[in-house]
C-alpha cells in the first residue's frame, strides 16, 4: 500500500496548536528582544536625564521649594505639582539641546576625539531626533506617574 503524502500533509496543517505556539514564541521572542535592546536602553536614558534633572533643578524649582513650607497643604501640592512640571520641561529642553548639538560638524568633532573616524558609525541628524522624542514621552511617565 502506497503512501499518501496529501494526507499526511493536511494532518500537519490542521493541526493549528503547533502553529499557534510557534507563533506565540516568536512573538515573545521578538518582544523581548526590543525590550532588551531599545525599551530598556529609552527608559534608562530617560532616567539618567531624569536623575540629573532632579538633582540639579533649575533655580526657580528651588525657590519654589523653599516656599513651599510656608503654605497650607493645598499650596504645597499645587508646588509639588508645578515643580514636578517644571523639571519636566527642564528635563525635556535638556534633551531638545543635546540632539540640536548633534550636527555633523559635531558628530564629526566627538568621533575624531573618541579615536573613530568611520563615517558610517556615527548616528544620523533623524536617530538623535528619534531618541530625542522617546526619551522625552518616556520621561513623561517618569514624571507624571
Amino acid at each position: 500500500m502506497e503512501k499518501n503524502t496529501i494526507y499526511h500533509l493536511a494532518k500537519t496543517l490542521q493541526n493549528t496548536k503547533e502553529i499557534q505556539d510557534v507563533f506565540s514564541n516568536l512573538q515573545h521572542t521578538i518582544y523581548d528582544m526590543v525590550e532588551k535592546n531599545y525599551l530598556q536602553k529609552i527608559q534608562t536614558a530617560a532616567r539618567t536625564e531624569r536623575d540629573m534633572t532632579i538633582e540639579h533643578p533649575s533655580k526657580e524649582v528651588t525657590l519654589l521649594r523653599a516656599f513651599a513650607p510656608f503654605t497650607d497643604e493645598k499650596g504645597q501640592k499645587r508646588i509639588q505639582e508645578l515643580c514636578r512640571n517644571m523639571l519636566f520641561l527642564q528635563a525635556m529642553g535638556n534633551i531638545q539641546q543635546n540632539v540640536a548639538q548633534l550636527t555633523e560638524k559635531e558628530l564629526l568633532l566627538a568621533a575624531r576625539s573618541a579615536g573613530n573616524t568611520s563615517q558610517e558609525s556615527l548616528p544620523s541628524p533623524a536617530s538623535a531626533q528619534l531618541a530625542g522624542i522617546l526619551m522625552t514621552w518616556t520621561l513623561f511617565s517618569e514624571f507624571h506617574s
